[in-house]
């Protein structure tokens, strides 16, 4: 029975049906397409084909969940850290290995620009998230466009530049609502553009929310191009890149 099951697996894994794309998370809204379908496997393989897919391979080895419903940003970010291969601190639990987590992300930089027990609460802003990532300057370069001083071409154009290059990503804040979906401002890595269908790859790191999908390009900008409360600013990207063309761990 174990053999079957296994087997059936196999074959589910890029071709689900869409109504069974996740047996845990929240069914996504009829314009976004989850990943693992075949409409979703088709509109990757187009991306590839057309050579915007570079960071998919990286995050795909440290994409993570989020540890709270806050930690959407430092989910991320340390999705991104690691795919970077940059220099990472030695957590305890993980000793005498260095990899970015949740918490040692939290350096004593990051926290004076944006405390662990107040984001553990509030979740980070567009520009507190940046300002934490310049703490590591010495290996990247970050840089943050607010939606509402930018437009959809400029994003286009930001994605189709970084997701052609290695060492380069891209974390967007955006409203849920805006995307029909439950839950308001929220941060996820993308990781592929399909100019054939307009549409980018969110990995959502809300994990148990929802899977990872795809969704078109003018949505998504419309979801950033929204007023964050807590900064009285709209939403955005962040881009990401090494400083460096050979990056690596610290050697043991």
């Amino acid at each position: 029975k174990l053999v079957v099951l296994l087997f059936v697996c196999v074959l589910c894994v890029g071709v689900c049906p869409r109504n069974l794309a996740s047996a845990t998370a929240l069914p996504l809204p009829t314009e976004l397409v989850p990943f693992n379908t075949t409409e979703g496997e088709a509109m990757f393989m187009r991306a590839v084909a057309r050579g915007y897919a570079l960071p998919f391979w990286q995050l795909m080895t440290s994409f993570e969940k989020q540890q709270n419903q806050a930690f959407c940003s430092v989910a991320s970010s340390v999705a991104v850290l690691n795919a970077l291969c940059i220099p990472a601190p030695v957590d305890p639990q993980y000793s005498p290995y260095p990899y970015f987590t949740q918490d040692d992300f939290f350096t004593s930089c990051v926290n004076q620009t944006a405390p662990k027990g107040i984001v553990s609460k509030t979740g980070m802003t567009l520009k507190q998230l940046t300002n934490a990532l310049s703490c590591y300057s010495e290996y990247i370069d970050v840089s943050a466009i607010h939606a509402g001083e930018s437009s959809p071409n400029t994003f286009k154009d930001n994605i189709k530049k970084d997701f052609s290059s290695p060492n380069h990503y891209v974390m967007i804040n955006f409203d849920r609502v805006n995307l029909h979906e439950e839950g308001h401002g929220h941060f996820s890595p993308i990781a592929a553009y399909s100019p054939d269908d307009d549409t980018v790859l969110v990995l959502d790191v809300a994990r148990f929310k929802y899977p990872p999908f795809w969704a078109p390009l003018q949505e998504v900008f419309d979801s950033m191009n929204t007023t964050d409360s807590a900064s009285n600013r709209s939403r955005g990207w962040i881009r990401v890149s090494s400083t460096n063309s050979v990056v690596g761990h610290l050697s043991l």
